[in-house]
């Protein structure tokens, strides 16, 4: 009997080992970029080659929606994107001869890390441009280059753009390899960093679609992932490959694993109720650095929404205020999907920005978190200080462990990034279809959507090594019956 019950022990271990290999980590969106066939010409027309890349979709009716596709090859990544746009706006001259003006455009933004360094912050190999509905190609890298060499950088992108029935599209070969030229002719080079282009190879790449609705005033935009509201750590991924399998063109189901405390937050996109003061953006209020904190460019109670990116079990949330301009008192609340409302978590009522408070609370499940100022002490309380509350850190914990699934197929932005996040004014977001639609002092939060939870994979994984070890356990009963009979 020892001899049966050991068979069995080892299906069941077996059968549990096969189990826990089923489940996917998901870090970051990976986009699966297929090898140029040959050369490429560079002319807003989409070659077949494109078709031989994953899709990339991201975005909503009200901030424009995108569709695009990439290749390579040994020295450039090659963008080919379809913007879908009920109003395409012509760039006027002013902002062309601005060199911050163009994301007041209907335009296209990139962003690539090209040593995959994930950097918490720039270096001279992360790059910032755009393209826009012309065309005009215009850039910000945020390592300390100056003007004349991002000029260089954004000389050596080529780009085309077409007016289209749906809107526009555009098209951008971005070289690998850069090189910032010495000060004087014939010196060293400031920077040079060289990357060729092979198979396996990955590099931090991103999206970020600016939509405006009249000459130089974006009205909203949409990010693949962290876009500009992030550094070089929370772009997402391009891998480039000889050939990219069928089943990788679109993202397949995606699983998602959790653990009990895990901080949910983490590097996810914020949104912000303001505009931003100078670098402090909203992503830094979850960027795991206390050092780093959001900070309004009014002094104004300005609210603070985090987007887990899917639905998540939580009970606890910690807040880290700044020690100088901070709210003394604020509420946490969190989006019902159930309800489509937003509900009290907790509220602290004495707070000195000195220290972290942590609160635990009854396990609640959702994507979004919102810090909301009750008052301000420590700035902003005057008209000649223009700035208000700053948050440090913001730490949202998982209750319990979980498994998450996700179907790209149905619903790529939940795989892929954040979708229809809207922008009133530089570098203040507001999430307006998938988190909220602001009317004044009332929030009304329309078509929020959590992708289906089916049953954990856990729970079939124990039905089926259950199964097995019954079918087995019957098996050699029978046989030792059959045995015990014929004697």
């Amino acid at each position: 009997m020892k001899k049966y019950l050991a068979a069995v022990l080892a299906v069941v271990l077996l059968a549990a080992l096969f189990c826990s290999q089923s489940v996917t980590v998901l870090a970051a969106a990976v986009c699966y970029s297929g090898k140029a066939p040959g050369p490429v010409t560079i002319d807003g027309i989409k070659d077949d080659g494109y078709d031989a890349s994953m899709i990339i979709e991201f975005g909503s009716n009200d901030a424009g929606r995108a569709k695009a596709w990439t290749m390579w090859d040994e020295n450039n990544i090659y963008v080919y994107c379809d913007v879908y746009d009920t109003n395409v706006v012509e760039t006027p001259q002013s902002l062309l001869d601005s060199q911050y003006g163009l994301w007041n455009s209907d335009s296209l933004e990139i962003f690539i890390d090209r040593d995959f360094g994930r950097y918490q912050g720039y270096d001279y190999d992360d790059l910032q441009f755009r393209v826009d509905c012309d065309g005009n190609v215009s850039g910000m890298n945020r390592a300390g280059m100056s003007a004349d060499d991002l000029k260089h950088e954004i000389d050596n992108i080529s780009s085309a753009a077409k007016r289209q029935e749906y809107g526009y599209s555009i098209e951008v070969r971005i070289p690998l390899s850069v090189t910032v030229p010495g000060e004087e002719p014939g010196s060293e080079p400031v920077y040079t960093y060289s990357k060729t282009g092979k198979d396996g190879e990955k590099i931090g790449f991103d999206f970020e679609l600016n939509n405006a609705d009249e000459p130089g005033v974006r009205s909203a935009l949409a990010v693949w992932g962290g876009g500009g509201n992030s550094n070089a750590s929370g772009w997402n991924t391009l891998q480039m490959m000889d050939t990219v399998p069928e089943d990788l063109l679109v993202p397949s189901s995606t699983e998602v694993k959790i653990d009990e405390g895990e901080n949910v937050a983490s590097r996810k996109l914020c949104t912000m109720s303001c505009g931003t003061a100078w670098s402090n953006y909203a992503s830094c209020a979850v960027d795991g650095d206390p050092l780093t904190y959001a900070m309004g460019n009014v002094n104004d109670l300005w609210e603070l929404t985090i987007d887990l990116q899917y639905e998540v079990q939580i009970n606890r949330i910690s807040v880290l205020t700044g020690k100088d301009h901070y709210a003394s008192s604020y509420k946490m609340v969190y989006f019902d999907s159930e309800l489509g409302i937003w509900r009290d978590l907790y509220t602290v009522e004495s707070n000195d920005g000195k220290s972290t408070i942590e609160r635990t609370f009854d396990e609640v499940k959702t994507r979004y978190i919102r810090f909301i100022p009750l008052s301000l002490v420590g700035g902003g309380q005057t008209a000649e200080d223009r700035y208000g509350h700053t948050i440090c850190e913001i730490g949202v914990f998982a209750s319990t462990a979980q498994t998450i699934f996700l179907d790209a197929k149905k619903d790529v932005s939940a795989v892929m990034g954040n979708d229809g996040i809207t922008q009133g004014d530089l570098l203040a977001t507001e999430s307006k279809e998938t988190v909220t639609q602001r009317d004044g002092a009332n929030d009304s939060p329309l078509n929020i959507k959590a992708p289906a939870q089916p049953l954990n994979t856990v729970l079939y994984c124990l039905i089926g090594v259950f199964g097995a070890a019954l079918i087995v356990f019957a098996v050699l009963s029978a046989v030792k019956g059959r045995k015990k009979h014929d004697k």
